[in-house]
């Protein structure tokens, strides 16, 4: 713990050598008054790209929100009785999956667009859950945990791009605040609803519903959302 510490201090220590933008724009262009930013939020939320992106980041956000439990799983008789050493362990599997999720998604994603890395995302998602529901021991466990990390990754790389590529609006500050406030209402109450569910069905229950939810997400996404660099703004 000390280790990570130092690191993640080191690491916030490099942003005091970046310069910012943001300090060079009039105080003024930076601030919006309530009815500035509710009006912001307004346009924001007709841009039906947006509202189309958004809904599949929701339904993946909630189909996704059991990760805790996967530990659990694994450590059950039907996930192999996995030793705690173990499955801590293969959560550098996590990692790795993230770290070649955000190369090369972020690569694929600057060249091609990230529309095609959130559908990566939710897919290694439905993958990951798939190994659970139908999987066990250390192989099972291994794979499980890259896939989401690959996920992880495809989220925070090619889900935050595109939440900035649907600003319909110069205020790309409040179109973001509108997209995580909307995203919250789930990432905060399905892990706790998740958690009741668990206790009243079992954990193998929240898996299959979280893969039905996952699995909606990439149809909605795939079917619904448009890369946002290809449309015009007339049909946007």
């Amino acid at each position: 713990y000390l280790s990570s510490g130092l690191l993640a201090l080191m690491s916030m220590g490099v942003f005091a050598l970046i310069r910012d933008p943001a300090s060079e724009v009039p105080d003024r262009m930076l601030r919006l008054r309530i009815s500035e930013l509710m009006v912001r939020f307004r346009e924001s939320m007709r841009h039906a790209n947006f509202r189309s992106y958004l809904l599949g980041r929701m339904l993946a956000a909630a189909g996704f929100s059991i990760l805790p439990f996967l530990t659990v799983y694994f450590r059950s008789d039907s996930g192999g009785s996995l030793s705690e050493g173990f499955i801590v362990s293969s959560g550098a599997a996590m990692t790795l999956g993230w770290a070649v999720a955000s190369v090369i998604l972020g690569r694929v994603g600057d060249r091609k667009g990230h529309r095609v890395g959130l559908l990566a995302a939710i897919g290694f998602q439905v993958i990951s859950l798939l190994l659970v529901l139908f999987g066990g021991g250390p192989i099972s466990c291994v794979l499980s945990y890259a896939a989401a990390g690959v996920s992880r990754g495809g989220m925070l790389i090619s889900g935050m791009n595109l939440m900035f590529e649907t600003c319909p609006h110069e205020s790309r500050m409040a179109h973001i605040m509108v997209g995580n406030l909307t995203l919250s209402i789930v990432t905060i109450s399905v892990p706790l609803l998740a958690g009741k569910a668990a206790g009243l069905w079992g954990v193998g229950t929240v898996f299959l519903i979280s893969l039905l939810l996952s699995v909606c997400a990439l149809l909605w996404t795939s079917v619904r959302m448009k890369e946002p660099r290809f449309l015009s703004a007339h049909k946007a």
